[in-house]
């Protein structure tokens, strides 16, 4: 039997997202196509971000549920939010059972890609560390040595087709702020959010923490744990704060004592799957009554929610990563938190061991500067708690820059290559170069990056393999922006992950699921939110194993909301766009027969490309 040649691929990183495309890249390898990947990772073991860039304390603010890859789930032993050593754990599980480990070339660093002779295929240019040694969770450093001071033992591997996933948080984002050499000249040091590591090092101080992000609340929580003697958080833009598990609260009068993660409760039926496309341009969604109702500045109406500085309509779900890491609200300005008439509605408990604490985290506008003292400057601002700060002097110790990372692609070859903001397919190739792909570099507003990079895999495989129907133009999952925002690559995670499993041709009907597996995986696709798994049950990606978890795990999630959380998060929200996009086909057809086009052929009904069912 004639047997072809390897079709080679590189994978940059050995985090999650490098992992799945791993994965999924091996498990499509077959004797008539043989698939030869081989993952190059500069740190000596698996985890990426989650365990370098990690810090004591921290856990996942997605649920196992939903961060899980869909064929190895992550023990519920662990709760429903994994601290990070556990999760990095989990994929060390995953790289064994997978067998993955072979293919993964630890203490190897990539300086270079470049294209291969005559612009076909790509070269991988890379040193290794001085001293390895196999071990039974992969390759461990033994040595020490920069890689890059190794240049001359660069090696070369010639691929077919290269993956970068190297990962959103790896370069920090460090904004220049006037003055601030009269900080440091004044005896103030400052570290980058990357760096934190432990309590120990606020502890006493007076710390400014720039930056208002799930990281920047965590390190000022932490910071008041720690016995800082002052807390001041700073924000651009503001934030929208809603917890990670819905438990706690009361609705009517009723208290809700559950733990419910919050990235289970979208459902999928009309708000995902089988939706007119005009809905998917989102004039007539939730959204609009979502962001009338976060427009009351400063509200705490709901679960603590703090809105900034922007303008009435740059608000809402539409135009903001949702911010799920809230064991700081209790003390953000706590003098001015005052009982609003929504709380007769709906209330959220402060935590016990906040309830009692006087302490306060300062939540005040950017610095405009540091003046010749090394006090801040703060920007003006007009909220009414701003105003209250004014005049109050701070002089940190120590500043915490958690302003995020910035996207780096160094290692390609500059003017030949794109980046991960130029991939306009799906975010994940550019249009005539497939051959590269950019895995786990959109952010979810709400959501995970590893389930995506499990469904981008799943994509760019099946493109490889040019089992991949065209593409139809989407753009309506990303999130709104301005044009001068850092951050280009937001996108809705529900909408998104929908999008590439419809072109997958993995987006069952409820009918088909009925027919194969029974009501109770029909109904946990309808009520449950967009996890991947349920992407296979049909299509290129099938899985024996998926139905076990939608009538187990996931079927769980839409248990847990009880009775009026499913009427509230599901039945209403189903009826809502059911009647939404029922009037939308209606008012196509009128349209359509107005114009003469029904009973005019298929042809002619495309020309409103209307009556598809695409979501």
């Amino acid at each position: 039997m004639h047997v072809s040649s390897p079709f080679r691929v590189a994978v940059i990183g050995a985090g999650p997202s490098g992992l799945v495309t791993l994965k999924y890249l091996k498990s499509a390898s077959t004797p008539e196509r043989p698939i030869e990947v081989k993952v190059f990772e500069s740190e000596s073991k698996v985890g990426g971000t989650f365990r370098y860039r990690a810090y004591e304390n921290a856990e996942l603010v997605s649920s196992r549920q939903l961060t899980a890859f869909t064929d190895f789930r992550i023990p519920t032993k662990t709760g429903d939010h994994v601290s990070l050593p556990a999760y990095c754990q989990y994929l060390e599980d995953y790289a064994t059972h997978f067998e993955l480990w072979d293919h993964i070339s630890f203490d190897t660093t990539v300086v270079k890609i470049r294209r291969g002779p005559g612009g076909v295929g790509h070269v991988v240019h890379y040193v290794k560390k001085p001293s390895m040694a196999r071990t039974d969770s992969g390759l461990e450093r033994e040595g020490n040595g920069d890689a890059r001071a190794n240049a001359e033992h660069e090696e070369r591997y010639a691929c077919d087709a290269v993956a970068i996933c190297s990962g959103l948080h790896v370069e920090p984002n460090i904004p220049q702020i006037p003055g601030i050499e009269q900080f440091y000249q004044n005896g103030g040091k400052s570290i980058h959010s990357s760096e934190y590591k432990t309590r120990s090092q606020v502890a006493g101080k007076k710390v400014l923490v720039l930056g208002c992000g799930e990281t920047g609340m965590d390190v000022s929580y932490e910071s008041i744990q720690a016995g800082a003697t002052e807390v001041t958080m700073c924000h651009r833009n503001g934030f929208l704060s809603f917890p990670k598990v819905l438990n706690d609260f009361d609705v009517f009068g009723v208290t809700f004592d559950g733990q419910l993660p919050i990235d289970g409760i979208i459902t999928n039926l009309f708000e995902n799957a089988y939706i007119h496309p005009w809905v998917k341009l989102r004039p007539l969604s939730l959204w609009t009554i979502i962001t009338q109702i976060l427009n009351q500045k400063g509200t705490q109406a709901g679960c603590s929610q703090w809105v900034g500085e922007l303008p009435a309509n740059r608000l809402g779900r539409a135009y903001t990563f949702l911010n799920k890491s809230t064991k700081a609200m209790p003390y953000i300005n706590r003098p001015f938190k005052k009982p609003y008439p929504t709380e007769s509605i709906a209330r959220y408990h402060d935590p016990p061991e906040a309830q009692n604490d006087s302490r306060i985290i300062y939540l005040r506008s950017f610095p405009e500067r540091f003046d010749e003292d090394g006090k801040v400057v703060f920007m003006k601002s007009e909220r009414k708690e701003a105003k209250m700060w004014e005049g109050r002097e701070c002089k940190p110790d120590l500043v915490v820059f958690a302003t995020g990372y910035r996207q780096g692609f160094g290692i390609l070859e500059e003017g030949v290559y794109g980046t991960a903001e130029e991939a306009d397919v799906r975010g994940v190739w550019k249009t005539g170069d497939e051959s590269v792909a950019f895995i786990g570099f959109v952010r979810p507003g709400v959501g995970a990056i590893p389930p995506i990079s499990e469904m981008q895999a799943m994509l760019w495989t099946l493109k490889l393999l040019n089992r991949l129907p065209p593409l139809p133009e989407a753009t309506h999952y990303h999130l709104l922006h301005s044009p001068t925002s850092r951050i280009q690559y937001g996108v809705d995670y529900s909408s998104y992950v929908y999008q590439l499993a419809t072109d997958m041709e993995a987006t069952p009907s409820p009918l088909q699921l009925l027919r194969l597996y029974g009501f109770k995986v029909a109904l946990s696709y309808c009520m449950g939110a967009a996890f991947p798994a349920y992407f296979r049950l049909v299509g290129p990606w099938m899985w024996e194993g998926a139905q076990e978890l939608a009538r187990g795990e996931l079927w769980d999630t839409i248990r847990r909301r009880g009775p009026v959380g499913n009427l509230m998060m599901g039945v209403i929200p189903i009826l809502f766009y059911g009647v939404v996009n029922s009037l939308c086909y209606l008012v196509e057809i009128v349209y359509n027969a107005g114009m003469g086009v029904v009973g005019g052929g298929k042809e002619k009904m495309g020309k409103m490309d209307g009556l598809k069912k695409t979501m």
